[in-house]
């Protein structure tokens, strides 16, 4: 820039230097002052001071085209109310400021009132004597303006020089201010995130590869102080298996290739851990473009590298699983199925091929009609809405073991298990089905076997229970003969020689009644038979009894015999008192039967609510190979042992088949040549039963026989003969019959007492008598005990004579103690009933 031609050489050097030293002060201060307003008050300053203006403004336009000041001068211009100088939108600027700012180049007046572009002043604005304005230009665009007023006698060209040459060093303080203002906010806001920022950041050297500046999440992580890390360089840090890639990528940023880089990488916790990262490169650079250092923004994804680590296994699992369940659906031994929601057939294994051959193309339930197959238990055909399949579909539910005959795609039949469960998805929806098929063929016809075979065995056991009930009454019947006789001809017969024919005969007699009956009650226990009493008794007594029919056994053989009950034991228990003495005596007669010296023992032990019974002996003891096989059928130690002490070996076998239908156990121990212990436990139970009636009856029978009239029921005339022999020692009246049918008429025209009536009559059933006896003693008015006397030793046997109206049932060969008991307790009995003998309608049973 020139002087104006008529400054004089000394007065251009003097102007010269007073411009620079303005010059060179708005430089200084650009760089000591803290903000452009403090900066644009001290350049207006200098140009008012070289130019003596009283009044002047530094404006500036923003980016909305707006013109503000950012310095004016300390006079009344503040209370100036002028409008928003707009120059955004092409909009015309107006007078002598306009004129600068639409021109873009400095002009002077000395008479602003009358210039031509003067538009007036806006209300408070000072009074404007002379005007100099200059444009602030920066890369020749008008960024704002300089303007100045009221120098004492106007302006001239050296003025407007001065102002340009101030303008220009104004523009360039100014951009230097802010320039330096935008450099420290970045830096503060760089700061702000370096440091407040939760993802980690890292500043390194590109020279030295050292570590300049970290955050303290970047330290957290990494578990390292600042100290620690002073002297590192990225690489020190890094994994050794990542560095290499690391590198390459860093170095290609450096050479310019890529802006910037990223990369997974594992960084090196201090405690020696490795956590996975994502680190992101990117350069600083200087204002001339040249990279100064690196900043690296680091992301912890440990913990997605972990899940994508489980969701890699968990995928691996599945594909595994899904591959052993495919080896699952081809190993299985049965047929499968899977359908889709329609019943369509979408895969199957080799079985169902192998089982029903290739299946057609079968898209829904509808095409289920090209099956065949018949329902086994009715032999309909199978309908298609019927199958499994189609019924898991369709309701949801799950169809198991439809048996149905099918036949097959390759002609044959087989009989199958059909199966099937509905495929149910989140939402409750039906979206298939799982159907199984099992050969079920071979099983069925062993299954028809096994029927047949079944129904054979019923059919024999049947004939089995009618030879058994049959040979009972065969055997039965000329046994209570003989047994009879002989024990009348005991009472009538006094001569010595003929008592020890008869001792003979009756030993022989109860020998194979013995051997009748253990026979019987091996069937009944082997057939599931055998009934139970439960019973209120007396356990001491029931062994004293027990102990004393063996006694003469024992006394003949020279034995000690005894028994022990424990005082823990209770006096009287629940129980069935006969099986009990009948597993006694066959012990403690197989003790006596095999003990040649010394004692056989019994005692009874209590614990907490299981009796323990014991029978000990000094016989010759058992060897150990037989103890497993004494309790079986028809086994016994030694076979010569049959011979020398006779038996069927039935009574282990009975006695264990005994306890266990009493709910016990039985065992044996034993050694030779010191004897054997057989000890069986059984429930003890509390349960009292209520006494009967019989009982109250029982403990009231008078000692002298009453009289009596009794009326005998028996077609076989020997029977007859040997209890009318039995029934002539007592005084009663006895009238017999061979007739069921004439009973009935006999008891009608007769007073009677008691009935003695044979179950197997031929002309009318006995039960079928009873029953017509009991309901037309209504009329009569007096009730008659009836005995029924059977050949049938069988618990079912007395239920139904009980149930018919009998007061009690013997079984024969009966006793003649045996007997009078009975005939004496059923007169009781009737006696209590019905005391004033008017009352029909009692009943009593024994």
């Amino acid at each position: 820039m020139e002087f104006p031609d008529h400054l004089s050489r000394k007065g251009s050097v003097a102007l010269s230097r007073e411009i620079l030293q303005g010059v060179n002060r708005i430089f200084q201060e650009a760089l000591v002052c803290d903000t452009e307003e403090e900066l644009g008050k001290l350049c207006l300053q200098v140009a008012e001071d070289l130019t003596q203006s009283q009044i002047g403004f530094i404006g500036l336009i923003d980016s909305q085209g707006v013109l503000f000041d950012i310095a004016a001068s300390d006079s009344d211009h503040d209370a100036c109310r002028m409008e928003q100088r707009c120059l955004r939108d092409g909009l015309p600027i107006h007078g002598i400021y306009g004129k600068v700012l639409r021109e873009g180049k400095g002009f002077f007046t000395n008479n602003p009132a009358t210039h031509p572009d003067s538009i007036g002043l806006p209300q408070g604005h000072p009074r404007l004597t002379a005007f100099l304005g200059v444009p602030m230009l920066y890369e020749d665009k008008v960024i704002g303006m300089v303007g100045l007023a009221n120098r004492p006698g106007g302006y001239r060209n050296n003025h407007l020089f001065t102002l340009n040459v101030l303008s220009v060093a104004i523009v360039q303080a100014l951009k230097h201010k802010q320039t330096e203002a935008s450099l420290r906010e970045s830096e503060e806001q760089f700061r702000a995130l370096f440091e407040s920022t939760s993802v980690a950041m890292a500043m390194g050297d590109l020279t030295t590869g050292r570590l300049l500046r970290l955050n303290d999440t970047y330290t957290n992580m990494l578990g390292y102080t600042l100290e620690d890390l002073a002297d590192k360089q990225f690489q020190e840090i890094t994994h050794p298996e990542d560095r290499v890639a690391d590198r390459a990528g860093f170095d290609r940023m450096l050479r310019g290739e890529i802006p910037s880089y990223s990369i997974e990488k594992r960084l090196l916790h201090k405690d020696g851990h490795s956590i996975w990262c994502l680190v992101t490169a990117n350069l600083v650079h200087d204002a001339a473009g040249q990279p100064l250092r690196s900043v690296a923004v680091i992301h912890d994804i440990s913990g997605r590298k972990r899940m994508e680590e489980e969701l890699r296994a968990a995928h691996q699992a599945l594909e595994r699983e899904q591959k052993f369940l495919e080896a699952v659906f081809d190993a299985l031994p049965v047929g499968v199925c899977i359908t889709d929601e329609q019943g369509g057939i979408i895969r199957t294994n080799h079985m169902d091929q192998e089982m029903l051959g290739t299946r057609p193309n079968t898209r829904g339930v509808d095409d289920y009609h090209e099956y065949k197959a018949w329902w086994v238990d009715t032999g309909k055909r199978v309908q298609p809405e019927e199958w499994a399949s189609a019924q898991a579909v369709q309701t949801g539910k799950a169809i198991f073991g439809q048996l149905v005959e099918i036949q097959c795609f390759d002609g044959k039949r087989r009989i199958i298990n059909n199966s099937a469960a509905p495929v149910i998805d989140d939402h409750g929806k039906v979206v298939g089905s799982a159907v199984t098929i099992q050969d079920v063929t071979t099983q069925w016809e062993y299954s028809r076997e096994l029927r047949e075979a079944k129904q054979a065995a019923e059919e024999a056991s049947r004939a089995k229970s009618e030879f058994l009930a049959n040979m009972s009454h065969e055997i039965r019947t000329p046994m209570t003969v003989i047994m009879g006789a002989i024990e009348q001809l005991q009472h009538i017969d006094r001569n010595p020689g003929h008592r020890n024919l008869l001792e003979l005969a009756d030993q022989s007699s109860q020998r194979l009644y013995n051997l009748i009956n253990e026979i019987l009650d091996f069937s009944k226990i082997e057939a599931r038979r055998m009934d139970i009493d439960e019973d209120w008794f007396n356990l001491r007594s029931c062994l004293q009894e027990n102990m004393a029919m063996m006694t003469a056994k024992a006394i003949k053989k020279g034995l000690r015999l005894e028994f022990e009950v424990s005082p823990e034991v209770p006096e009287s228990i629940v129980g069935d008192k006969y099986r009990l003495g009948q597993v006694l005596l066959n012990l403690i007669g197989n003790a006596i039967k095999f003990t040649d010296e010394g004692e056989v023992k019994v005692t009874v032990h209590r614990h907490e609510d299981i009796l323990k019974f014991t029978v000990s002996d000094t016989g010759a003891g058992i060897p150990a190979d037989k103890l497993e096989t004494i309790f079986e059928t028809f086994s016994q130690v030694d076979s010569s042992s049959t011979r020398r002490h006779g038996g069927t070996g039935l009574g282990l076998a009975i006695s264990r088949g005994l306890v266990k239908l009493l709910g016990g156990r039985i065992s044996v121990r034993s050694q030779l040549g010191q004897g054997s212990v057989f000890t069986f436990t059984l429930p003890m139970k509390t349960k009292v039963p209520e006494p009967s009636l019989s009982e109250t009856a029982s403990n009231s029978l008078i000692t002298d026989a009453p009289e009596a009239h009794i009326l005998l029921v028996e077609d076989n005339p020997m029977v007859r003969e040997v209890v009318l022999m039995t029934l002539s020692q007592r005084p009663w009246q006895t009238t017999t019959t061979a007739s069921s049918l004439d009973a009935a008429q006999k008891w009608q025209s007769t007073d009677f007492d008691v009935i003695l009536m044979d179950l197997q009559m031929v002309d009318m059933d006995a039960l079928k008598a009873t029953r017509e006896i009991r309901r037309l003693e209504a009329a009569k008015g007096k009730r008659v005990g009836i005995i029924g006397l059977t050949t049938q030793a069988d618990h079912t046997v007395r239920e139904e004579c009980i149930a018919a109206g009998m007061n009690k049932v013997l079984v024969k060969p009966i006793e003649a103690a045996g007997l009078y008991t009975a005939i004496e307790r059923c007169l009781a009995d009737c006696r209590l009933s019905c005391p004033s003998s008017t009352d029909s309608t009692c009943t009593s049973t024994y």
